[in-house]
């Protein structure tokens, strides 16, 4: 049972760093594809990036999880 429960976590962590790294490239590269100025892209990249990474670690610096 506690092997299941590990491989829980470690999936859900896994979810969330792809979906970190994921949603601001789809954003920079959706931004891009449609002509709009590069520098938007970039921007509502790296603040979807710094959101997200916010959700990763904060709640481990505070030592807990509230979800």
């Amino acid at each position: 049972m506690r092997a299941r429960r590990r491989w829980v976590a470690f999936l859900y962590y896994a979810g969330l760093i792809a979906v970190t790294l994921f949603i601001p490239i789809a954003i920079i590269a959706g931004a891009r594809a449609r002509g709009f100025d590069i520098h938007y892209g970039w921007f509502a990249g790296i603040l979807a990036f710094l959101i997200l990474l916010a959700y990763l670690i904060y709640p481990s610096i505070l030592g807990r999880r509230d979800e």
